[in-house]
C-alpha cells in the first residue's frame, strides 16, 4: 500500500500499512484465518503447499520511508491449516465458522474492493481502459486466474506484523541460507531455516 492511492486508503480507512493493495487482497491478512489463493502467483506457489506447511511473507526489497538502504520486511508467519480444491469450497468453510468470506475468494455475489480501498489500478489496465471499466477489467483478470488455478488455502496467523514489520537484511538471509535467495517465486526451505530467519529478524525464538 505504498503508492499515493494506497497511502490515502490507509489514512481514510485506518488500514494497517502492510496489507496487500489489490481489489482482491492477496493474501488476505485481514481475515481471521489469513487466506492465500493463486490470484497472484498462479501455479507457482499455492499448489505446492501442504497442510502443516509454514510460510514467511516478506516484502519486496526496496527503500522504505527513512530506512536508508534497500531491504525487506517480515510481514507474516503463517501455518497452512486447510487446503481447498476451489474458492467455493473455501467460502463454505469460512461461512461454517460464521466468518466473512475473504476478499481473495472469488465466488458468485462477492464483489471486489472499490479502487478507493486499494493501491490503485495496475498500470497495464489503467493504460488500456477508461476509468469506468478499469475495476471490471481488473476483476476479470483475477477471475481468469481463479478458474485456471482454483486451489485455495486457509492459514493460522502465527505472527502478523502489519504495522511495523521487522527488517530482514541480505546479511540475515545469507547467514541462514549461505547465499542470496529469491523471494518473488517462493522457494522451498527447511522449517529450521524459516524459524532461524524469523528469530534473526524479530529478535526472539519462533514458537509456532
Amino acid at each position: 500500500m505504498d503508492t499515493p492511492n494506497g497511502q490515502r486508503a490507509i489514512r481514510r480507512f485506518r488500514y494497517p500499512s502492510y496489507i496487500d493493495g489489490s481489489c482482491r487482497r492477496e493474501p488476505d491478512f485481514q481475515s481471521r484465518y489469513p487466506s492465500i489463493s493463486s490470484l497472484c502467483r498462479g501455479a507457482s506457489f499455492v499448489p505446492r503447499l501442504r497442510q502443516g506447511d509454514e510460510i514467511l511473507y516478506l516484502t519486496v526489497k526496496k527503500t522504505r520511508e527513512r530506512d536508508g538502504k534497500p531491504h525487506r520486511r517480515l510481514v507474516a508467519y503463517l501455518r497452512v491449516i486447510r487446503i481447498f480444491c476451489c474458492h467455493q469450497q473455501a467460502a463454505a468453510w469460512y461461512r461454517s465458522k460464521s466468518l466473512p468470506v475473504p476478499s481473495n475468494c472469488l465466488i458468485p455475489g462477492s464483489r471486489p474492493l472499490p479502487v478507493s480501498k486499494t493501491s490503485g489500478v495496475p498500470r497495464d489496465i489503467a493504460d488500456q481502459y477508461p476509468v469506468s471499466r478499469q475495476l471490471r477489467e481488473w476483476e476479470k483478470s483475477y477471475k481468469v486466474r481463479s478458474l485456471k488455478t482454483p486451489r485455495y488455502v486457509a492459514t493460522k496467523g502465527l505472527h502478523l506484523f502489519l504495522r511495523r514489520p521487522p527488517v530482514v537484511t541480505d546479511a540475515m538471509i545469507k547467514q541462514v541460507f549461505g547465499r542470496p535467495v529469491g523471494t518473488q517465486t517462493p522457494p522451498n526451505v527447511q522449517p529450521q531455516q524459516l524459524r532461524q530467519l524469523f528469530s534473526l529478524a524479530v529478535g526472539r525464538e519462533a514458537r509456532p
